[in-house]
């Protein structure tokens, strides 16, 4: 498997971008909808609510949105330059791979500033001395040789030198060219226009629309690698801000909606719609970005629509489980869900800038990211860094449960009257099951069809530990640049 995006681009993708839109699209509609419903109703704390969770999930996401967008010209910026030759010659990546105990390869940065990926083979080149013949690929050194020829770093103990070449310079800014190409870059590559549109939350719509005008650009050029790139390259961040929207927005949005339905002990042709339109963004959500985080890896085997399906299930159960929970709580507790959220929220929170996060580049947008991760850790479980990822999860899922135990019980103990008398029993078997199921699923997913369960053929040897091993790199070299959104790539690598 390619180490991002698929040799051509692929119709599913485009369908999930169409689908995703349309989605949004059908969600804000309903977001309206319920509150127009619920104000002239006379409801007016319910209306206040439901678009409340719009309004904050709408702000997280342009900041986001806003945020990315200065990182990413920047580095279009800096490519520009490239290609237009201000350095010539053929472009060469010089790294310090520092030799890990298990097995892997860290990276160091040279004094040339250029940053080396984790592995040595994702760049898709092999070692090489600089050539004095521009346009050709250098022939593969040592290590010792290649340092003394790239004079852009220096060895440490444990450590191997490797510089690798991508491919000759070209006059130029073909990338430049097709970013700016499209009608909604005209917009977006206008500072101020862009930052207005964000400051009227229409940035998050902005990016869709431009998502789509980029894939449909895609598939009406299959073979243009430069066309294909971008698009993925645009996805990979729509599914991570739809996953944001999902748990900032829907979810609670799905909590509110039955808990008027068990208050009322009625519910309205506008609530079907707003339930249906809120499962279709969860469901779309998770597969999208699940699809995203499969695209970026490299060396992993491509997962089968049996896994994608286990995958959706376990998600899907185990959230409704957590939904069901803390909508009878609300129940009976009404406004006491709030102190129960923020109390856990900051836990939470304090988590996540505890293991050092380091998904976005801006030290606010950082604390911005981990905002909307502890949300997501309210409902889900949600990976943020390497290490022992098992530990974490295990410790998670019990803190869940014991959390999850604690609500049904505080509910059993004080509920008062309500649509769900005579239904106590049904609940909690309902909600023990899904959780049961969505547990199991976990199990087999991770123990029978995780990529890294099936991928039983590695590219490199181990490396003992303590000691140096040679990097041999498997893959012939390329000479495209390809574009990588270095954001799911640091999410993938956490999970995959």
């Amino acid at each position: 498997m390619p180490r991002c995006p698929p040799v051509r681009y692929r119709l599913l993708d485009l369908v999930f971008s169409v689908v995703g839109t349309v989605a949004f699209l059908g969600d804000l509609g309903s977001d309206m909808w319920s509150t127009v419903k619920y104000y002239k109703a006379g409801d007016t704390a319910w209306a206040a609510l439901y678009i409340g969770f719009y309004a904050l999930s709408s702000l997280v996401l342009q900041l986001l949105s806003w945020g990315w967008f200065w990182v990413d010209k920047k580095d279009w910026d800096l490519l520009e330059e490239a290609e237009a030759g201000d350095i010539s010659g053929d472009y060469v990546e010089c790294c310090s791979i520092q030799a890990a105990s298990n097995g892997g390869a860290k990276e160091h940065r040279g004094e040339n500033g250029t940053k080396s990926p984790e592995d040595a083979s994702v760049v898709g080149a092999v070692p090489v001395l600089l050539s004095d013949t521009p346009g050709s690929p250098p022939a593969a050194t040592t290590t010792q040789d290649t340092q003394a020829a790239a004079g852009t770093g220096h060895r440490t103990a444990g450590s191997v030198m490797c510089c690798f070449w991508t491919g000759p310079r070209t006059a130029g800014s073909e990338h430049q060219h097709i970013v700016r190409s499209f009608w909604t870059s005209k917009i977006i590559f206008r500072t101020f226009c862009f930052t207005v549109l964000h400051v009227f939350q229409l940035g998050y719509p902005l990016r869709c629309i431009h998502s789509l005008e980029v894939c449909f650009a895609a598939c009406r050029h299959p073979e243009d690698d430069l066309y294909k790139d971008y698009a993925y390259f645009l996805i990979h961040d729509l599914s991570m801000m739809r996953l944001v929207e999902t748990f900032l927005e829907n979810t609670p949005q799905l909590i509110l909606i039955l808990y008027i339905i068990i208050q009322r002990e009625d519910i309205e042709t506008f609530q079907y719609f707003s339930i249906s339109m809120t499962f279709i963004c969860i469901t779309w959500a998770i597969l999208g970005y699940h699809q995203s985080l499969r695209l970026i890896l490299k060396g992993k085997l491509e997962l089968s629509i049996f896994s994608s399906v286990i995958y959706y299930l376990w998600n899907f159960c185990l959230i409704s489980s957590r939904i069901l929970c803390i909508t009878v709580f609300t129940v009976t507790f009404h406004w006491g869900i709030i102190v129960h959220f923020i109390l856990l929220w900051v836990a939470f929170f304090i988590w996540a800038s505890l293991q050092k996060t380091s998904f976005m580049k801006d030290k606010f947008l950082e604390i911005v990211y981990r905002t909307a991760v502890a949300t997501i850790l309210y409902f889900s479980w949600f990976n943020i860094a390497d290490g022992r990822t098992l530990y974490r999860c295990v410790v998670y899922t019990v803190f869940i449960i014991i959390d999850s135990v604690i609500l049904v019980v505080s509910w059993m103990t004080y509920k008062t009257p309500s649509l769900l008398d005579g239904y106590e029993m049904h609940i909690i078997v309902i909600h023990v099951v899904l959780f049961v199921v969505g547990l199991s699923l976990r199990l087999l997913y991770y123990i029978y069809l995780h990529p890294n369960i099936r991928n039983e053929k590695k590219q490199y040897a181990d490396v003992p530990d303590g000691k140096i091993a040679e990097i041999k790199v498997l893959h012939s070299v390329d000479k495209t640049k390809q574009q990588i959104n270095y954001r799911m790539e640091y999410l993938a690598a956490q999970i995959y």
